[in-house]
Parts: structure tokens; C-alpha cells; sequence
């Protein structure tokens, strides 16, 4: 096998709850209110390995979107 999208994971930094991404589009951070011209969304990413993959070259491609409202 090999490493699917799912096995794909992310977090905000240091909460320890994880989401799979997957090929729809979701919400990744959020905010409201002005900032000084500079906000962090620090988040952390993980890739689940079991051991059984096929050596190889992955990729994939993640489009983050940002937005004002």
C-alpha cells in the first residue's frame, strides 16, 4: 500500500486533536477582529506510517486559501 491522503493529519499546534485531510475543502484556522498586520495560525502536521507502504516518492499538494470577511 501506500500512504494515503488521510494518513495526512493536522492540529493546532500543541492541542493534540488531529483531522485527516481529505480531497474537500475545510476549515483549517479561523479568526475575527483586526490584527496589527500580522496574526499566527501555528499548526502542527503528522503522517501516519504503519510500516507497510512501498518505498517510493509521494506527493501531494495542499491549497490554503485566505480570506477576509
Amino acid at each position: 500500500g501506500g500512504i494515503l491522503i488521510g494518513d495526512i493529519e493536522y492540529s493546532d499546534a500543541g492541542a493534540g486533536s488531529w483531522t485527516a485531510l481529505s480531497t474537500t475543502a475545510a476549515t483549517l484556522a479561523s479568526g475575527t477582529g483586526k490584527t496589527s498586520g500580522w496574526a499566527s495560525a501555528n499548526q502542527d502536521w503528522r503522517v501516519y506510517i504503519d510500516g507497510d507502504e512501498e518505498a517510493g516518492t509521494y506527493t501531494c499538494t495542499v491549497t490554503i486559501t485566505m480570506q477576509t470577511l
